[in-house]
């Protein structure tokens, strides 16, 4: 495994625990430390996706056609319902009251749309692992690849830093 898939796992696991928070706090009815844990994993979400969007994907503009058709329609479709679904779930978790009647339909609708958002990003992980970090391994040389890994990790740091911060204001 090279430096950039590496990266790339460590950010899908921080990805990972910033979703199991955000699920932890709505499934005890922790109206805003979910509404404040799901911010911070869209926000790390948000950050790795344009990542790969902005700095990834052009390092293969001149394979694009063939990752374009490697990764399907899915795949940039796959990476548009994420972010609906993130959006979406944002909604469902800022219309959360604690003292609403509807509280409990409140939190099967935001629970059933982090489902969602899990499935999509699942999707994502294995678009990830079938055909971009193959392509980007086959294609860059280790020095790119290894820079790039060293962007994905300084994201991470950063992300995780502030959600630290954030957390402790």
């Amino acid at each position: 495994m090279d430096d950039l898939q590496r990266a790339n796992d460590e950010a899908h696991t921080l990805i990972e625990a910033h979703y199991l928070e955000a699920l932890e706090a709505v499934l005890d009815h922790r109206v805003d430390d979910a509404r404040q844990a799901f911010s911070e994993f869209d926000a790390v979400v948000t950050a790795h996706l344009r990542e790969e969007q902005e700095h990834l994907m052009p390092r293969l503009s001149a394979f694009e056609d063939s990752v374009a058709r490697a990764l399907g329609s899915g795949g940039f479709a796959g990476r548009r319902r994420l972010q609906r679904r993130l959006a979406r779930t944002r909604h469902i978790l800022a219309r959360l009251n604690p003292d609403s009647p509807r509280l409990a339909e409140d939190i099967l609708d935001a629970l059933e749309m982090m489902w969602l958002v899990r499935h999509a990003l699942h999707d994502h992980r294995t678009r990830e692992r079938q055909v971009l970090y193959p392509r980007l391994a086959a294609r860059l040389p280790a020095e790119e690849r290894s820079a790039a890994g060293e962007r994905l990790t300084a994201l991470c740091q950063r992300n995780t830093a502030g959600a630290a911060a954030q957390a402790t204001a």
